[in-house]
């Protein structure tokens, strides 16, 4: 199937679901999601045995924080008509042993049940897991302590699960990282998260859809002043991520609320007050500056993190190749 078709069925898809209503953008992400995951979903199950079409049943999301991945995710769930089951990475994991595997397994219960007791007319069963490397994190040839033994074990039972003992059809397993690369490669073999899809950075017409969504309500409501230079306001957010838009949004309101109790100098609006409060543009630049601003935090803290991962990682070297005391030495007499 050509680009061009993959197109036309977005463009279907999206009149019936109003996708350009909750994420901005993103149309390369969802052709690909619908080409190469979802095109099979829309026929019934007994057609496609007869095709001999396996169904995929993976799909792994990666890509910058920010960039709308979990959204993403979400929305196919809202296009396929089922509630999924949403598991933070960390969460899966448990200081009782063999608990952790448990979980995995708990996750996949219901649909090898229904799949079980009512086969091809079962419902399809998604099961989200954000910030999944923290579950399947690259494996190493020798577990070095106790926790790395249980992220092995949790890998190899999510592995286990996504190959199912008879194929199961009825599920469809989302995966979302910021990392690609520290991922277990197992993962994205064939018939698990096989379909691999970047989220990539927002563009300006991307973050000027995002934008008209979270604004679509204030502006119903005239929440928004008329003279509201949207131009500039998108062009301010260069290096900013799609999450940032609605974020800038939330800020310009809470600037525009604290406005008025000032202009009134009391706690105490009542309707009329309330329905005269506007956000302008003074609104959204002084948003844009403590968005910036909170983003620069939140880079120097993930910088740090990654710093003393980095030479932790360096230090554990060294010792299981019995150098550190080498290193150390080394050390001295440099200094």
């Amino acid at each position: 199937m050509k680009d061009k078709e993959f197109h036309i069925v977005h463009i279907i898809v999206n009149k019936r679901y109003n996708l350009s209503d909750t994420v901005g953008g993103c149309e390369d992400v969802f052709e690909e999601i619908f080409g190469d995951v979802l095109l099979s979903r829309f026929y019934p199950s007994s057609f496609i045995n007869q095709t001999g079409v396996k169904y995929c049943r993976g799909i792994l999301l990666y890509g910058l924080p920010g960039t709308g991945k979990t959204l993403i995710a979400r929305t196919i769930c809202q296009v396929l008509g089922t509630q999924p089951k949403i598991v933070n990475g960390p969460e899966v994991f448990s200081s009782l042993l063999g608990e952790s595997e448990a979980k995995i397994r708990e996750l996949f219960s219901d649909a090898e049940l229904d799949e079980k007791n009512i086969g091809e007319d079962s419902g399809l069963h998604v099961i989200i897991f954000d910030k999944i490397d923290a579950i399947c994190k690259r494996r190493s040839a020798n577990a070095s302590s106790t926790r790395d033994t249980v992220r092995d074990n949790v890998t190899s039972q999510l592995l286990t699960k996504l190959d199912g003992y008879s194929q199961l059809n009825n599920i469809l397993v989302i995966g979302t990282t910021n990392l690609r690369e520290s991922v277990d490669p197992a993962l994205t073999r064939p018939d698990r998260l096989e379909v691999t899809i970047k989220v990539q950075l927002p563009n300006r017409d991307d973050k000027t859809k995002s934008f008209h969504i979270y604004t679509k309500l204030k502006l119903q409501h005239h929440l928004l002043e008329q003279n509201i230079d949207i131009e500039r306001i998108i062009c301010d957010t260069h290096g900013l991520m799609g999450a940032h838009i609605e974020q800038l949004v939330r800020i310009a309101i809470n600037n525009a609320l604290i406005r008025g109790l000032i202009a009134r100098e009391t706690l105490d609006v009542d309707e009329t007050s309330a329905e005269q409060t506007q956000i302008n543009n003074s609104d959204f630049t002084n948003a844009l500056r403590k968005a910036r601003s909170m983003d620069m935090i939140f880079a120097k803290k993930r910088n740090m993190i990654n710093s003393i991962i980095y030479h932790t990682r360096s230090i554990i070297l060294l010792l299981r190749l019995n150098k550190l005391n080498y290193f150390i030495q080394t050390l001295f007499l440099i200094i």
